[in-house]
């Protein structure tokens, strides 16, 4: 009778060993990367250490549905992954090796009168930036329009 009671407890931890295993892959006893550990989470976890202030990996970057497992939306973490980001001297660089600055439009429920001189300078700004980083552009909420 004590076997039926202990199978509730077994299939918790082998439900959720997977998950302990990972989170000490990816950090390691040093808090550095360990070798072994090659899955998605594994890769971003070195950039997340080099994210600027005011930034989570969780944040949203796109509003659209991810296309491979259709749960929410598209984190800075995913783009990072996408990126084959890494921390490079304390800077957060993609692939290449460019640096990686984030940009964020205003956004705006009900946009102010000089909304076209403001968007402009954006614009602006973010095409000075393009020429001289890779910049993840956070997209605003459309429930907030």
């Amino acid at each position: 009778m004590s076997g039926f009671r202990m199978m509730p407890l077994i299939f918790l931890l082998m439900v959720n060993l997977p998950l302990l295993s990972q989170s000490s892959f990816i950090q390691g006893e040093s808090g550095q990367q360990t070798p072994e550990a090659s899955n998605d989470m594994s890769r971003i976890a070195a950039p997340v250490d080099c994210l600027p202030e005011g930034h989570k990996s969780t944040d949203v970057v796109s509003y659209r549905e991810k296309r491979k497992s259709g749960d929410g939306y598209i984190t800075i973490g995913d783009k990072l992954v996408e990126l084959k980001a890494r921390c490079k001297e304390g800077k957060l660089v993609d692939g290449k090796g460019r640096e990686i600055r984030f940009f964020k439009f205003a956004c705006y429920g009900n946009p102010p009168s000089d909304y076209e001189e403001l968007r402009q300078k954006e614009l602006e700004e973010l095409e000075k930036l393009q020429k001289k980083y890779c910049v993840i552009v956070m997209e605003c909420d459309p429930r907030i329009s």
